[in-house]
Protein backbone atom coordinates (compact mmCIF):
# COMPACT_ATOMS: atom_id res chain seq x y z
CA UNK A 1 0.00 0.00 0.00
CA UNK A 2 1.07 3.48 -0.74
CA UNK A 3 3.54 5.02 2.71
CA UNK A 4 3.52 8.62 2.72
CA UNK A 5 6.10 8.15 5.18
CA UNK A 6 8.36 7.35 2.07
CA UNK A 7 7.47 10.33 -0.09
CA UNK A 8 10.38 12.58 -0.34
CA UNK A 9 9.99 14.29 -3.75
CA UNK A 10 6.75 15.51 -5.16
CA UNK A 11 6.96 12.59 -7.96
CA UNK A 12 6.83 10.50 -4.99
CA UNK A 13 3.95 12.06 -3.90
CA UNK A 14 2.09 11.94 -7.26
CA UNK A 15 2.79 8.13 -8.12
CA UNK A 16 1.60 7.70 -4.44
CA UNK A 17 -1.97 9.54 -5.06
CA UNK A 18 -2.22 7.73 -8.37
CA UNK A 19 -1.67 4.30 -6.88
CA UNK A 20 -4.32 5.43 -4.12
CA UNK A 21 -6.68 6.38 -7.01
CA UNK A 22 -6.24 3.06 -9.07
CA UNK A 23 -5.93 0.54 -6.10
CA UNK A 24 -9.35 2.40 -5.07
CA UNK A 25 -11.02 1.27 -8.73
CA UNK A 26 -12.13 4.97 -9.47
CA UNK A 27 -13.10 7.02 -11.76
CA UNK A 28 -12.19 10.95 -12.17
CA UNK A 29 -15.78 11.64 -11.82
CA UNK A 30 -16.85 9.64 -8.93
CA UNK A 31 -13.56 10.24 -7.32
CA UNK A 32 -14.34 14.15 -7.46
CA UNK A 33 -17.87 13.47 -6.57
CA UNK A 34 -17.09 11.90 -3.61
CA UNK A 35 -14.05 14.32 -2.52
CA UNK A 36 -16.09 17.37 -3.38
CA UNK A 37 -13.52 18.50 -6.03
CA UNK A 38 -13.55 19.19 -9.93
CA UNK A 39 -12.51 16.57 -12.75
CA UNK A 40 -9.83 18.95 -13.75
CA UNK A 41 -8.34 19.07 -10.06
CA UNK A 42 -8.42 15.00 -9.95
CA UNK A 43 -6.71 14.86 -13.00
CA UNK A 44 -4.24 17.22 -12.26
CA UNK A 45 -3.37 15.36 -9.00
CA UNK A 46 -3.03 11.79 -10.54
CA UNK A 47 -0.87 12.48 -13.55
CA UNK A 48 1.31 15.23 -12.08
CA UNK A 49 -0.03 18.36 -14.20
CA UNK A 50 -0.82 20.19 -10.56
CA UNK A 51 2.67 21.14 -9.14
CA UNK A 52 1.51 20.55 -5.98
CA UNK A 53 -1.49 19.73 -4.35
CA UNK A 54 -3.13 22.32 -2.00
CA UNK A 55 -3.16 21.55 1.51
CA UNK A 56 -6.98 21.25 1.48
CA UNK A 57 -7.54 19.38 -1.68
CA UNK A 58 -4.77 16.67 -0.50
CA UNK A 59 -6.47 16.35 2.86
CA UNK A 60 -10.44 15.82 0.71
CA UNK A 61 -8.41 13.56 -1.96
CA UNK A 62 -6.95 11.34 0.58
CA UNK A 63 -9.68 11.30 2.63
CA UNK A 64 -12.14 10.42 0.02
CA UNK A 65 -9.74 7.23 -0.50
CA UNK A 66 -10.02 6.35 2.96
CA UNK A 67 -6.36 7.73 4.50
CA UNK A 68 -6.04 9.67 7.07
CA UNK A 69 -5.00 13.01 5.53
CA UNK A 70 -2.45 13.63 8.20
CA UNK A 71 0.85 11.65 7.43
CA UNK A 72 -0.02 13.12 3.56
CA UNK A 73 0.34 16.96 5.02
CA UNK A 74 2.81 15.95 6.41
CA UNK A 75 4.87 14.47 3.48
CA UNK A 76 3.86 17.87 2.03
CA UNK A 77 4.90 20.11 4.37
CA UNK A 78 8.36 17.73 4.15
CA UNK A 79 8.61 18.27 0.09
CA UNK A 80 7.54 22.53 0.61
CA UNK A 81 10.83 22.35 3.57
CA UNK A 82 13.30 20.85 1.02
CA UNK A 83 11.90 23.68 -1.64
CA UNK A 84 12.62 26.13 0.63
CA UNK A 85 16.25 25.28 1.51
CA UNK A 86 16.77 24.90 -2.16
CA UNK A 87 16.16 27.91 -2.72
CA UNK A 88 18.21 29.25 -0.18
CA UNK A 89 20.77 27.48 -1.47
CA UNK A 90 20.57 28.45 -4.54
CA UNK A 91 19.96 32.25 -3.12
CA UNK A 92 23.71 31.54 -1.36
CA UNK A 93 25.61 30.54 -4.53
CA UNK A 94 24.50 33.24 -6.19
CA UNK A 95 25.69 35.82 -3.36
CA UNK A 96 28.76 33.54 -3.38
CA UNK A 97 29.17 33.75 -7.57
CA UNK A 98 28.30 37.34 -7.12
CA UNK A 99 31.21 37.77 -4.57
CA UNK A 100 33.34 35.90 -7.44
CA UNK A 101 32.98 37.97 -10.09
CA UNK A 102 33.53 41.24 -7.80
CA UNK A 103 36.64 39.95 -5.93
CA UNK A 104 38.34 38.71 -9.93
CA UNK A 105 37.22 41.60 -11.76
CA UNK A 106 39.41 43.35 -10.87
CA UNK A 107 42.42 41.14 -12.12
CA UNK A 108 40.09 39.09 -14.96
CA UNK A 109 42.06 41.69 -17.24
CA UNK A 110 44.29 40.43 -20.26
CA UNK A 111 47.13 42.34 -19.33
CA UNK A 112 47.08 40.14 -15.68
CA UNK A 113 50.58 39.41 -14.99
CA UNK A 114 51.08 36.62 -12.21
CA UNK A 115 54.91 36.71 -10.74
CA UNK A 116 56.62 33.71 -9.52
CA UNK A 117 59.97 33.76 -7.48
CA UNK A 118 63.30 32.44 -9.72
CA UNK A 119 65.73 30.41 -7.64
CA UNK A 120 68.89 30.23 -9.96
CA UNK A 121 70.92 27.13 -10.15
CA UNK A 122 72.88 27.22 -12.69
CA UNK A 123 75.62 24.62 -12.48
CA UNK A 124 72.55 22.43 -12.36
CA UNK A 125 69.72 24.02 -14.25
CA UNK A 126 70.77 27.15 -16.18
CA UNK A 127 66.83 27.96 -16.70
CA UNK A 128 66.32 28.41 -13.30
CA UNK A 129 63.64 26.70 -10.63
CA UNK A 130 60.77 27.53 -9.10
CA UNK A 131 59.42 25.80 -5.60
CA UNK A 132 56.67 23.18 -5.63
CA UNK A 133 54.36 24.84 -3.68
CA UNK A 134 54.60 27.99 -5.56
CA UNK A 135 54.58 25.92 -8.61
CA UNK A 136 51.00 24.35 -7.24
CA UNK A 137 49.51 28.13 -6.38
CA UNK A 138 49.72 28.96 -9.67
CA UNK A 139 48.30 25.69 -11.29
CA UNK A 140 45.28 26.27 -8.94
CA UNK A 141 45.18 30.43 -10.57
CA UNK A 142 45.18 29.20 -13.84
CA UNK A 143 42.75 26.46 -13.35
CA UNK A 144 40.66 29.47 -11.39
CA UNK A 145 40.10 31.82 -14.21
CA UNK A 146 39.28 28.78 -16.39
CA UNK A 147 36.81 28.32 -14.47
CA UNK A 148 35.25 31.61 -13.92
CA UNK A 149 36.19 32.27 -17.93
CA UNK A 150 38.93 34.53 -17.72
CA UNK A 151 41.53 35.43 -20.16
CA UNK A 152 45.08 33.61 -19.37
CA UNK A 153 47.34 35.63 -17.54
CA UNK A 154 50.90 36.48 -18.42
CA UNK A 155 53.43 34.50 -16.55
CA UNK A 156 56.73 36.08 -15.81
CA UNK A 157 59.39 35.57 -13.30
CA UNK A 158 60.50 38.05 -10.72
CA UNK A 159 64.10 38.69 -11.92
CA UNK A 160 63.01 39.12 -15.42
CA UNK A 161 60.09 41.99 -15.30
CA UNK A 162 60.55 44.81 -17.04
CA UNK A 163 59.11 48.65 -15.60
CA UNK A 164 56.22 48.76 -17.97
CA UNK A 165 54.77 45.16 -16.59
CA UNK A 166 54.65 46.38 -12.98
CA UNK A 167 52.25 49.15 -14.00
CA UNK A 168 50.33 45.70 -15.21
CA UNK A 169 47.30 44.13 -12.73
CA UNK A 170 49.59 41.87 -10.61
CA UNK A 171 49.51 38.60 -8.94
CA UNK A 172 52.45 38.15 -6.78
CA UNK A 173 52.91 34.35 -5.83
CA UNK A 174 55.79 33.69 -3.14
CA UNK A 175 57.37 36.37 -0.24
CA UNK A 176 59.92 38.45 -0.65
CA UNK A 177 62.62 36.78 0.05
CA UNK A 178 62.24 34.35 -3.13
CA UNK A 179 60.47 37.32 -5.08
CA UNK A 180 61.91 40.61 -5.58
CA UNK A 181 58.38 42.13 -6.94
CA UNK A 182 56.65 41.59 -3.73
CA UNK A 183 59.29 42.79 -1.94
CA UNK A 184 58.95 45.98 -4.25
CA UNK A 185 55.23 46.44 -3.58
CA UNK A 186 54.90 45.46 0.13
CA UNK A 187 57.65 48.05 0.66
CA UNK A 188 55.29 50.98 -0.98
CA UNK A 189 51.89 49.41 0.87
CA UNK A 190 51.17 50.31 4.49
CA UNK A 191 51.08 46.41 5.55
CA UNK A 192 51.42 44.82 9.16
CA UNK A 193 51.85 41.77 8.57
CA UNK A 194 55.63 40.82 7.00
CA UNK A 195 56.91 37.52 5.39
CA UNK A 196 60.40 37.27 6.88
CA UNK A 197 61.48 40.09 9.31
CA UNK A 198 64.30 41.51 7.73
CA UNK A 199 66.88 38.72 8.10
CA UNK A 200 67.82 36.35 5.18
CA UNK A 201 65.86 33.46 4.36
CA UNK A 202 63.77 34.11 7.79
CA UNK A 203 60.41 32.63 6.80
CA UNK A 204 58.14 34.10 9.79
CA UNK A 205 55.29 35.87 9.48
CA UNK A 206 55.83 39.05 11.87
CA UNK A 207 53.01 41.21 13.10
CA UNK A 208 54.05 44.83 13.58
CA UNK A 209 50.53 45.40 15.60
CA UNK A 210 50.86 42.77 17.67
CA UNK A 211 54.54 42.03 18.01
CA UNK A 212 53.60 38.38 17.62
CA UNK A 213 55.55 36.02 15.02
CA UNK A 214 53.77 32.59 13.39
CA UNK A 215 56.76 30.39 12.79
CA UNK A 216 55.84 26.94 10.69
CA UNK A 217 56.01 23.96 12.60
CA UNK A 218 57.42 20.48 11.83
CA UNK A 219 57.50 20.65 8.05
CA UNK A 220 60.64 18.96 7.47
CA UNK A 221 58.49 15.31 6.44
CA UNK A 222 55.82 16.83 4.61
CA UNK A 223 53.57 17.01 8.09
CA UNK A 224 52.56 20.09 9.86
CA UNK A 225 51.73 24.24 10.24
CA UNK A 226 52.49 26.40 7.40
CA UNK A 227 51.05 29.97 7.62
CA UNK A 228 50.77 32.86 4.50
CA UNK A 229 49.46 35.96 3.73
CA UNK A 230 47.22 37.42 1.03
CA UNK A 231 47.48 40.84 0.60
CA UNK A 232 45.05 43.13 -1.81
CA UNK A 233 45.96 46.32 -2.95
CA UNK A 234 46.20 49.29 -4.91
CA UNK A 235 49.20 48.47 -7.66
CA UNK A 236 51.56 51.21 -5.66
CA UNK A 237 52.95 51.58 -9.02
CA UNK A 238 50.05 51.86 -10.58
CA UNK A 239 47.01 53.14 -9.06
CA UNK A 240 44.25 52.29 -11.59
CA UNK A 241 45.15 48.19 -11.38
CA UNK A 242 45.11 45.99 -8.31
CA UNK A 243 47.52 43.81 -6.78
CA UNK A 244 47.21 40.80 -4.86
CA UNK A 245 50.24 38.86 -2.79
CA UNK A 246 50.23 35.22 -2.11
CA UNK A 247 53.06 34.51 -0.04
CA UNK A 248 53.55 31.55 2.64
CA UNK A 249 56.37 30.77 5.10
CA UNK A 250 56.92 28.02 2.73
CA UNK A 251 55.08 26.82 -0.36
CA UNK A 252 52.57 25.12 1.19
CA UNK A 253 51.28 28.41 2.41
CA UNK A 254 50.86 29.96 -0.99
CA UNK A 255 49.44 26.60 -2.37
CA UNK A 256 46.93 27.23 0.42
CA UNK A 257 46.72 30.95 0.05
CA UNK A 258 46.05 30.02 -3.83
CA UNK A 259 43.21 28.16 -2.91
CA UNK A 260 41.86 30.33 -0.11
CA UNK A 261 41.28 33.50 -2.94
CA UNK A 262 38.96 31.00 -5.21
CA UNK A 263 36.71 31.65 -1.99
CA UNK A 264 36.79 35.37 -1.97
CA UNK A 265 33.34 34.73 -0.21
CA UNK A 266 35.82 33.81 2.96
CA UNK A 267 37.62 36.63 2.83
CA UNK A 268 34.80 39.23 2.27
CA UNK A 269 32.86 38.01 5.32
CA UNK A 270 35.20 40.14 7.68
CA UNK A 271 35.60 43.14 5.28
CA UNK A 272 31.74 43.43 4.10
CA UNK A 273 33.26 44.62 0.45
CA UNK A 274 34.92 43.17 -2.43
CA UNK A 275 36.64 46.73 -3.04
CA UNK A 276 38.55 46.66 0.43
CA UNK A 277 42.26 46.93 0.32
CA UNK A 278 42.85 43.92 2.97
CA UNK A 279 45.46 41.67 4.76
CA UNK A 280 45.02 38.32 5.68
CA UNK A 281 46.97 36.36 8.08
CA UNK A 282 45.95 32.07 7.89
CA UNK A 283 47.61 28.89 8.54
CA UNK A 284 46.85 25.85 7.06
CA UNK A 285 47.68 21.82 8.13
CA UNK A 286 50.09 20.36 6.03
CA UNK A 287 49.56 15.87 5.47
CA UNK A 288 51.97 14.02 3.01
CA UNK A 289 53.20 17.37 1.73
CA UNK A 290 49.85 18.63 0.88
CA UNK A 291 48.08 21.46 2.20
CA UNK A 292 44.40 20.73 3.34
CA UNK A 293 42.68 22.86 6.16
CA UNK A 294 43.12 26.64 5.96
CA UNK A 295 42.02 28.70 8.88
CA UNK A 296 41.96 32.50 8.63
CA UNK A 297 43.38 34.04 11.46
CA UNK A 298 42.72 37.63 10.62
CA UNK A 299 41.88 39.82 8.45
CA UNK A 300 42.39 43.42 8.23
CA UNK A 301 41.86 46.46 6.14
CA UNK A 302 44.71 48.47 4.92
CA UNK A 303 45.15 52.39 4.92
CA UNK A 304 45.81 54.25 2.17
CA UNK A 305 49.16 52.93 0.43
CA UNK A 306 52.06 55.11 1.51
CA UNK A 307 53.38 57.79 -0.37
CA UNK A 308 57.26 56.41 -2.17
CA UNK A 309 59.82 57.75 0.00
CA UNK A 310 61.32 60.20 -2.89
CA UNK A 311 58.00 62.46 -2.79
CA UNK A 312 58.97 63.28 0.89
CA UNK A 313 61.57 65.30 0.14
CA UNK A 314 62.37 68.70 0.07
CA UNK A 315 59.31 70.31 -1.75
CA UNK A 316 61.57 72.86 -3.01
CA UNK A 317 63.40 70.36 -5.67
Amino acid sequence: MPDPRQIHTRDDLTKQLAELFHKGGWSIQRLATEAGLGRATVHGVINGTTDLPRSGTLKAFTEACGQKPEPWLEARARLLAADRRARNGATTNQMRNRQARDFWRQFAKRDLTVVVGLHQLTGWEPSGLIGVGDAFALSELQQHFVHIGAPSPVIAYSDRMDSTSRRNPLILIGGPDSNKITNEVIQRLPCSLRVGGGATHDVAIHDSQTGRIYSPRSLRRGDGTDFGVVIKAKNPFNPQTSVLIIAGSFGYGSWAGARLVTEPERLEQHLGSSQASFECLFATEVVDRSPQATEILLVRALAKTKRPDWLDGDDST
